[in-house]
């Protein structure tokens, strides 16, 4: 992680989906960008995540130092993994809620996602 200690991983200017013209960053290396077209999170590869959530980004790849995850399903992959990153997201929307109580909001609608577009992240998960 020495490029996130020494601020090697400057905000994006370009994703997959186009040039950014709004970019936030949710936590050290991990932003969610927007361009006139679509968008997503660009998490720097340098940034812990599962090989799972690193290799089932079939449309964002990597892109310049980034593993990127598109706003429809992908941002699920990396969120369900740390859902603190967007936990922000619903303590706006839901000021009621607690930071743990909102990542686990987080949590269950990233896996919901996950287990309706992408059930393959679950694959060799034993059945109850």
């Amino acid at each position: 992680m020495k490029a996130l200690r020494d601020g090697l991983n400057p905000t994006p200017k370009a994703s997959p989906w186009g040039l950014v013209d709004s970019c936030r960053e949710l936590a050290p290396g991990v932003f969610q960008v927007s361009t006139p077209g679509h968008g997503g999170l660009m998490v720097f590869a340098e940034v812990e995540l599962s090989e799972r959530a690193r290799t089932l980004n079939r449309y964002g790849g990597v892109f310049g130092g980034y593993y990127c995850y598109e706003e429809d399903c992908e941002w699920a992959l990396p969120i369900f993994e740390h859902p603190e990153w967007d936990a922000v997201n619903w303590s706006w929307r839901h000021p009621d809620l607690t930071a743990e109580q909102a990542a686990e909001c987080v949590k269950a609608e990233a896996e919901q996602t996950l287990r309706h577009w992408m059930r393959e992240y679950f694959a060799g998960e034993e059945k109850s």
